[in-house]
């Protein structure tokens, strides 16, 4: 029946917003990448004022593939801290397992590869242990991740039991401490799963508003085609009971433009966001109420542009109020003034006809409530009537950018 429309097709409602695509990661994901940044960003305070200094102490007594492979993970964790929020979730899951595990291992043949006339010594790679251990809490079950680190707590003790037969003294005195680590890992279980239902809570939130918007456009639009149902059809169809025999040409052809203002609203797609000067914005309504009012007056045309929708809105509750004089008043003289000020807009169209009583008028009368005032409570404007029996009737239209 309406031309732009095609079966299968979705159109999206005009005037509803855009729907914002959802997340590409998963609130878990999301929480993973976040909770692990924290992590090694924390983890960097024992790195550069530990590890390093260690490093440079210790270099001469371990072999060069093993201070390399140390400086390796070292390198990986500084990396993770730098740029960790924005790595692809496959590599930062590999670095997760990969990192702890190059620890570990280090750990564990510490004393396999330290220099035999070199004296007992807390292996400087040990200071990597809290941040990359941590990190097994990101891609293991979390009984996993708290075994493993109690474990690695002991390793370098297990280093030296296995290979000299005796655990050094400062090796047995830190030994606890790395173990008592796994309280960070429960910390972090609990903040990664605190963080996961916040996403999930977010997510569903933000779907929850976009379905309510999208809802509230719809019944917009449909009051908004009950206004142009109201204005454009139902005015033909009054003017054509007037008339016994076959309706006069020009009957034809506003009916004709009723059909072309309903397709165009069911094909239009957006508000165009252009603004029109003031000047201009005047002289377009004015020239749009001209075809039905023969005196409208410009009062003022200065200052900002105004909207081109909010323009349109204008002029169309203003020729409905100018219709409805014609319909109604039984008036000898209507007519309308246009001002346009610091990017406002304001029309009044005024009638000496019967008047009525607005407090009596039906609350729900289509031509009052949607087609003029409900326009304007559309784009953030207002409406009012003033009447009395016999004293004529004035109503006025206005939009203000400050109010808006």
């Amino acid at each position: 029946m309406f031309r732009g429309l095609r079966p299968g097709v979705a159109h999206r409602i005009p005037g509803a917003p855009r729907m914002s695509p959802a997340p590409s990661r998963s609130p878990r994901e999301r929480a993973d990448r976040r909770v692990a940044w924290l992590v090694v960003l924390g983890g960097m305070l024992s790195v550069v004022g530990q590890a390093l200094p260690d490093f440079l102490a210790q270099a001469a007594l371990f072999p060069v593939w093993w201070n390399a492979a140390g400086l390796l993970a070292t390198a990986a964790l500084v990396a993770l801290a730098a740029v960790g929020l924005w790595l692809p979730q496959r590599l930062l899951r590999v670095l997760w397992w990969s990192v702890p595990a190059l620890v570990v291992t280090l750990q564990l043949s510490s004393y396999a590869v330290l220099d035999s006339g070199a004296p007992p010594v807390s292996p400087w790679v040990w200071r990597l242990e809290p941040a990359a251990l941590t990190l097994l809490v990101f891609v293991a079950r979390p009984a996993v991740a708290v075994g493993a680190t109690i474990v690695a707590g002991g390793t370098v003790a297990l280093s030296a039991w296995m290979f000299t037969g005796a655990v050094p003294l400062i090796v047995a005195w830190n030994t606890p401490f790395h173990m008592s680590e796994i309280g960070f890992v429960v910390i972090f279980l609990g903040i990664r799963n605190r963080v996961i239902v916040l996403n999930e809570s977010e997510d569903t939130a933000r779907r929850a508003a976009e379905q309510s918007a999208v809802a509230a456009a719809i019944a917009d639009r449909e009051a908004g085609l009950a206004r142009l149902v109201h204005d454009e059809v139902l005015s033909v169809l009054n003017a054509a009971l007037m008339f016994a025999g076959p309706p006069p040409q020009v009957l034809r052809d506003e009916a004709a433009t009723a059909v072309g203002v309903l397709d165009r609203a069911i094909v239009e797609r957006d508000r165009d966001p252009r603004l029109v000067p003031a000047a201009v914005a005047a002289e377009q309504v004015r020239e749009r109420l001209a075809a039905s009012l023969p005196e409208v007056r410009v009062e003022q045309a200065a200052g900002a542009p105004v909207p081109s929708h909010v323009l349109d809105a204008v002029a169309a509750a203003a020729l409905e109020a100018v219709r409805n004089a014609h319909r109604h008043a039984r008036a000898a003289r209507v007519a309308a003034s246009v001002r346009v000020r610091a990017g406002g807009i304001r029309v009044v169209v005024s009638d000496d006809g019967v008047g009525f009583d607005p407090r009596a008028a039906r609350a729900g009368r289509m031509g009052l409530a949607e087609s003029i005032a409900g326009r304007m409570a559309d784009i953030g404007g207002a409406a009012g009537v003033e009447s009395a029996p016999g004293e004529g009737t004035r109503v006025w239209v206005a939009w203000d950018p400050a109010a808006s």
